[in-house]
């Protein structure tokens, strides 16, 4: 399987909640704060480990008006940006 296909899901040690519009996120492990705002909110909904990159990808080009491409990009960085944070993982 692809990482396109893998299906992302948060890691178990963290705890959220929105404040403000963002959302609010601590590593318990660690005690790392963390906080996500705009359409990368939306991203992280989607993450709930049914979603593939290609899902969320989909999803969010369909809800936002964006091409396709410019889309894939974004999310991709994000995604891996979550992942050296070590805030998701592969389910």
């Amino acid at each position: 399987m692809t990482a396109d296909m893998a299906k992302i899901t948060p890691c178990a040690e963290l705890i959220q909640t929105s404040v403000d519009n963002e959302l609010v996120m601590m590593d318990v492990s660690s005690g790392d704060c963390f906080g996500i705002s705009g359409v990368g909110t939306r991203i992280w909904e989607m993450l709930d480990g049914k979603q593939s990159l290609n899902d969320v990808v989909s999803k969010v080009c369909s809800e936002y008006d964006v091409s396709e491409d410019v889309c894939r990009r974004d999310v991709e960085e994000f995604i891996a940006r979550l992942f050296e944070l070590k805030l998701v993982k592969y389910s």
